[in-house]
């Protein structure tokens, strides 16, 4: 069973970033294998752990949300996709029973690389992608980026999960620069080397902002691993993460997206909120205004909704979250909200922290900052890519805690690096 188990865990790791069709078939199977093999029953007590405080706060709280919610509808849609918490307990069963983690990261890495080959071989027209029209093309000595962009999908992916997307991919690129610090063979380092470059340049072509946000902020961290590590070299660190950011801007999409940015930034200044842009700018301005009105507990799970659409502005769009996973906290649960989120994001932060040098410790500092940038254009934690990625790394976190055989394999891989 565990063995069944691991290989289930992998394979979610794999599909992640690849299609959520496959995701969510291989989501079921695993769920009902956990549940009539009785392993749930023993796995889903390490929530009584300190360090499983956070999950049972992060599935309790949409509910009783959920009471005083002026929009049920909608907040029960939110409430159920606190399901996603269940892998934490599932993922941390199987790393207890002695599984390695590391192949969790390797299949995760699998399935960047084969979304990105699928949509860069989509762009050269090798790969089928339907409405056949091209998505950067040539038009009087300029590029125009904007095409079917959002329509048509990454890869299989998806047409409307291009942030997801990116920030999946800068996670991949992340790992892939701790292997290559770590490796001491050469064929291993080029293998590296050329993974990283085929989801940059996938990376730098899709039509979003926060992966390539992400990116450049945690550019010296690459050049850093790059270099190997060393800290009399962190110069030379930094000069390779301002050539990796230059190179990001020569990319149309992200030329494009900047002028797309300032251009829809001045018409939200001037009084025009139906752009990509001045949409984020309202909601987030909304969700702001509902926190200072409801300070204490919030309007409930969907209550965002309820206020946002109850008088709404004709020509606008219906609003169910602000698209910000800190304000819809703050909005949904008030305080308590902030306060749960500040729990969420520190437990993995100091777990990652004290194991650092491991690819476990790493894995968890860079997700958790990428979510961070990822979680100020979108709520993640309610994605089904990030929200589950996220649970599962706080399987990680809470194997860690339990101090078994985690912990003889972080010790273990401590001592060798």
């Amino acid at each position: 069973m565990d063995k069944i188990l691991f290989y289930g865990v992998c394979a979610l790791f794999f599909f992640l970033p690849v299609s959520i069709s496959p995701l969510g078939i291989v989501e079921g199977l695993l769920l009902f294998t956990w549940i009539i093999s009785g392993r749930f029953m023993k796995d889903a007590g390490l929530v009584l752990q300190k360090w499983g405080w956070p999950v049972l706060i992060m599935m309790g709280l949409p509910w009783i949300g959920l009471l005083y919610s002026g929009d049920k509808v909608t907040g029960f849609e939110f409430a159920k996709r606190t399901d996603y918490w269940l892998f934490s307990f599932m993922v941390a069963g199987v790393v207890i029973s002695g599984s390695d983690a590391g192949a969790f990261f390797k299949a995760f890495i699998a399935g960047v690389t084969f979304t990105s080959l699928a949509f860069l071989g989509q762009l050269a027209g090798i790969v089928y992608r339907p409405g056949n029209d091209p998505y950067v093309f040539f038009n009087h000595g300029h590029f125009d980026v904007y095409r079917n962009s959002i329509e048509e999908p990454y890869g299989f992916f998806g047409n409307h999960s291009h942030i997801e997307l990116s920030l999946l991919t800068t996670f991949s690129i992340m790992l892939l620069s701790f292997y290559f610090a770590e490796s001491g063979k050469m064929r291993h380092k080029a293998l590296c080397a050329g993974l990283m470059l085929v989801q940059f340049v996938s990376l730098a072509l899709i039509r979003t902002d926060s992966g390539q946000a992400a990116f450049i902020l945690l550019s010296p961290v690459i050049g850093y691993n790059l270099l190997g590590r060393k800290r009399k070299k962190l110069k030379l660190a930094f000069a390779i993460s301002l050539m990796l950011v230059g190179a990001l801007f020569l990319s149309p999409v992200v030329q494009g997206r900047i002028r797309q940015a300032s251009g829809e930034t001045a018409a939200y200044n001037n009084g025009q909120v139906a752009t990509d842009f001045g949409l984020h700018y309202f909601m987030w301005r909304g969700a702001a205004k509902i926190f200072m009105a409801h300070p204490a507990i919030g309007t409930g799970t969907g209550g965002y909704s309820y206020f946002m659409n109850k008088d709404r502005q004709a020509g606008l769009p219906r609003f169910s979250q602000p698209q910000n996973t800190f304000l819809y906290m703050a909005a949904s649960y008030g305080i308590f909200g902030i306060l749960a989120i500040i729990y969420l994001w520190a437990v993995p932060l100091c777990v990652g922290w004290n194991k650092r040098r491991t690819v476990y410790g790493f894995a968890m500092l860079v997700f958790m900052a990428i979510l961070t940038v990822g979680s100020i254009t979108d709520t993640q934690i309610m994605s089904h890519q990030s929200g589950m990625l996220l649970a599962m790394f706080y399987g990680i976190v809470l194997a860690a805690g339990k101090k078994e055989p985690v912990t003889r394999q972080l010790n273990e891989y401590q001592q060798a690096a």
